[in-house]
């Protein structure tokens, strides 16, 4: 009895500690820009709201289709309707929680419930789409960062990001050679055949998939830094180059992804702020971390609406409820 109490006084002061931080993040960066940011409300226009929207829209899609890539590579069959519905509330548990693991949780229990897939598939769908996502930003950060070594004429990085190539392929060469002769040793470990799944058992055609879809996450991840760039312009009148503010869009993601924070707060402010103050050309208004805050806000507003509407939607059509739920049982 003794120890249900001190475990439900243990999960309480970390939430509430969990809700301070969050807000008090909050609370820094919006007193850190409070100018700058006042004067983008005022400029704000509901055709350039709009407009941003969709750009978050469309950001959401394209992850979307990422996961049900993912699952169709893992042959397990998750239905696109099924996860475009689940996407909004993993997105906004990853906004609002501590960082993507929040919004994998979340995504976990909802198809969990949704569907009869076993705990495995799953799990392996959700790892999978973490996986692929890190290797999006991976992706999008070298490419980015060599374009912009390449236009500023920065020799070293250009020798750096090609060693570091190297040794990536070299890396991954050897965990498949790996996997392949070690696959008679854990043939019964649910973690190593997780891997040897999403490694498609090492069949040709599924690597090529997989490098597919890999590549096209970095796709997605520079997009992201795209729409942030465009957004800023729409809502904020902040003009920023749109290569040095997608690689600083793209290192602030990556800083984001540090479960330390409620959805990463101030973490992914910090690295986008930090970056365009050393990459970008137009450093005086452009500096800040009010672009990714902006972001970051409409972002939760974009998973808030969609999340309403899906909710509603589900609650009030009993056929699809029934047919979700019945599939479940």
């Amino acid at each position: 009895m003794k120890q249900t109490s001190s475990n439900t006084k243990h999960k309480a002061f970390w939430i509430a500690a969990s809700v301070v931080v969050f807000v008090g993040a909050v609370a820094f960066m919006i007193t850190q820009d409070m100018l700058l940011i006042s004067k983008v409300w005022q400029t704000v226009t509901l055709s350039n709201l709009v407009l941003a929207t969709i750009l978050i829209m469309f950001m959401h899609l394209t992850m979307t289709l990422r996961w049900y890539w993912a699952a169709r590579h893992l042959e397990i069959p998750l239905t696109f309707s099924k996860a475009l519905f689940i996407f909004p509330y993993s997105m906004l548990g990853s906004l609002t929680l501590f960082g993507p693991l929040g919004g994998d949780c979340v995504r976990f229990a909802m198809l969990k419930t949704l569907s009869d897939h076993n705990a495995t598939n799953v799990f392996q769908t959700v790892l999978m789409d973490r996986l692929l996502s890190l290797a999006g930003m991976a992706v999008a950060a070298m490419i980015l960062l060599g374009f912009y070594a390449y236009q500023q004429n920065i020799d070293y990085i250009l020798n750096l990001l090609a060693l570091v190539l190297a040794i990536g392929l070299i890396g991954v060469a050897v965990v498949l050679k790996l996997l392949h002769s070690l696959k008679p040793k854990f043939k019964h470990s649910v973690v190593f055949n997780t891997v040897l799944l999403i490694a498609g058992n090492l069949s040709p055609i599924k690597l090529a998939n997989l490098v597919a879809i890999s590549l096209a996450s970095g796709i997605i991840t520079m997009y992201t830094g795209v729409a942030l760039t465009l957004i800023a312009k729409l809502l904020g009148n902040i003009d920023i180059p749109l290569l040095e503010g997608s690689l600083a869009a793209t290192i602030g993601h990556i800083a984001s992804s540090i479960p330390l924070t409620p959805g990463g707060v101030g973490f992914g402010e910090a690295g986008f702020q930090e970056a365009i103050k050393l990459i970008s050309s137009a450093t005086s208004e452009n500096a800040g971390a009010t672009p990714y805050f902006m972001f970051r806000m409409l972002n939760i507003f974009t998973s808030v609406i969609l999340v309403s509407v899906f909710t509603i939607y589900f609650l009030n059509s009993k056929k699809l409820r029934n047919q979700w739920l019945q599939t479940a049982a």
